[in-house]
């Protein structure tokens, strides 16, 4: 069946067990508020837009769809279905899945556009209650959350789905790409946007994370800790958390504090070889010139500690908080550079352990 451009169904009752077999548009279809009974079946090839805002599907409805856009806004997928998509770009916003459905690619072979080939785009879930919802070989690169319901409850299929930007080694939503590159000077409401979306990585993140899938959830939480330091109004927290992404880039980066431990280990080593040793000290008894002679004691200054025990002595102070100090003199810039060494070594040794179990777990 052929239709041209410009049909229209608008406000459309159709009946239980529709079946639209290979139904052919040249150019635009409108289905806006149609009713759609038990079992529709709708096979839609449409050179431009099929627009189905606000219609409503009984239970067991199966849609495929070939074409440039497919807008599904508002609509009532209540009972449960499908909808396999090729080369479109898909507009979820407000729709309504309170049972399990499925949106998923659709096989190029099956389709009579040659030039269709690309896996579907969804462009946006805003305000749409997803807990029911599975997104399976579609391209989410471009979606917009927003304001969606229940999202730690969607199931997606990939994680590689997402936006992996140039100079970025994870993949990220695209409110975050569109956040980073909006130019503004009010940054108050760049602090409030940052805080919605890092809302979205947590939702997102828990969903990987109940589903047991640690590599999608590890981007998912670099993104949530990112947004949470960009968007805090609290001086504190952002430095805290400035501080744990330098480091250990939130516990994700194991080459991060392997390199913060060698610069400080290095550090401690040249401050101790330098500055950190006192000279050593020995006691001499010297005779006087009294018949018969006497001996009193005499203090001599010996050399100072060299680079080998400069070395140790930063090694020793690195290994432990509760390690008693080194037996060698110390000048107060040592003490200080053993009691920094005590405390920040031990850290980063475990921030670099966090961050190579999160790798392994991946």
């Amino acid at each position: 069946m052929r239709f041209g451009d410009g049909s229209s169904f608008e406000r459309a009752e159709f009946g239980d067990h529709l079946v639209f077999g290979t139904v052919r548009f040249e150019g635009s279809v409108a289905l806006r508020d149609a009713t759609f009974g038990v079992r529709a079946t709708l096979d839609i090839l449409c050179r431009d837009r099929a627009d189905f805002t606000r219609a409503s599907f009984g239970p067991l409805v199966e849609i495929q769809f070939v074409g440039p856009k497919l807008h599904l806004q508002g609509v009532d997928f209540s009972e449960g279905g499908s909808v396999r998509v090729l080369g479109a770009a898909v507009n979820l916003s407000e729709a309504k899945f309170d049972a399990p459905f499925l949106v998923t690619s659709r096989h190029p072979d099956l389709t009579g556009f040659t030039e269709a080939t690309s896996e579907p785009r969804v462009l946006s879930l805003d305000e749409a209650n997803v807990g029911n919802l599975v997104l399976e070989q579609v391209d989410l690169s471009r979606c917009e959350f927003g304001r969606a319901h229940n999202l730690d409850e969607l199931r997606i299929g990939r994680s590689d789905q997402f936006l992996l930007p140039p100079r970025k080694r994870r993949r990220v939503l695209y409110e975050e790409y569109r956040w980073e590159t909006r130019g503004t000077t009010d940054i108050d409401q760049k602090r409030r946007d940052a805080r919605q979306i890092e809302r979205i990585y947590r939702s997102l993140r828990k969903g990987f994370e109940d589903r047991k899938n640690a590599p999608g959830a590890a981007d998912f939480y670099y993104g949530e800790m990112e947004m949470r330091r960009r968007g805090t109004e609290s001086k504190a927290e952002r430095y805290l958390l400035y501080w744990y992404w330098l480091l250990a880039g939130y516990g994700l980066r194991a080459w991060r504090a392997l390199t913060t431990l060698a610069v400080v280990f290095l550090t401690a080593t040249l401050l101790f070889g330098t500055v950190g040793f006192a000279s050593t000290t020995t006691t001499e008894y010297v005779p006087t010139n009294t018949s018969p002679p006497t001996y009193v004691p005499h203090t001599v200054q010996g050399p100072k500690p060299g680079w080998s025990e400069a070395v140790y002595t930063a090694a020793q102070s690195s290994m432990s908080l509760v390690r008693p100090a080194t037996n060698l003199p110390l000048t107060s810039a040592g003490r200080v550079t053993d009691m920094v060494l005590r405390i920040i070594c031990p850290l980063l040794l475990a921030l670099a352990l966090l961050a190579i179990r999160a790798r392994v777990k991946r």
